[in-house]
């Protein structure tokens, strides 16, 4: 070989890693998207994921915003400043979305969907499931009253209108 000219070295190596890290990074970015795509999106007023058999959302002040139950909204609405307009329901049986004013609510049921219970022990030392936080009482809306009647009667609550259930203070 000759000195003055040595053999040169073809950079395929280090092309090969940097493709390597590339598709790496490209495929974590991927994950990373498709994981927060897929990820519920959570309430406006206590951060819980939105479950479909109770999603509630509203405009307020030109901004869809979602809320996981009526009872969540109905918090915000006394809560938070500004104006909110289309409320829109989830039907519990269809999980179809309907404007809130066309349901009818049943109240206080033994259903909380929302709820995020805790093992605590009762007074007498025996297990106990505590239930109570911002989305207590539950609000679980119909569609259709006989709907509502059963579920009442199945689960408990009292039914109320869309309107009784706007005109109420936080419990």
């Amino acid at each position: 070989m000759d000195e003055a000219h040595p053999p040169r070295k073809t950079p395929w190596a280090g092309i090969l890693i940097g493709a390597v890290a590339l598709a790496a990074v490209l495929g974590a970015a991927f994950v990373w998207v498709k994981a927060r795509r897929d990820d519920p999106p959570l309430c406006d007023t206590c951060r819980r994921p939105v479950m479909s058999e109770t999603a509630f959302s509203a405009v307020v002040d030109g901004r869809e915003v979602g809320y996981c139950c009526p009872r969540c909204w109905v918090t915000s609405l006394h809560t938070q400043r500004g104006r909110h307009e289309r409320p829109t329901a989830t039907d519990y049986v269809s999980q179809k979305r309907l404007p809130a004013e066309q349901c009818v609510f049943v109240e206080g049921s033994a259903v909380a969907p929302c709820c995020a219970p805790q093992m605590t022990r009762g007074k007498d030392g025996l297990p106990a499931v505590q239930c109570f936080d911002r989305c207590f009482p539950s609000v679980v809306a119909f569609a259709s009253p006989k709907d509502a009647l059963q579920f009442s009667k199945e689960h408990g609550g009292v039914i109320v209108s869309f309107q009784t259930l706007m005109n109420e203070k936080n419990p």
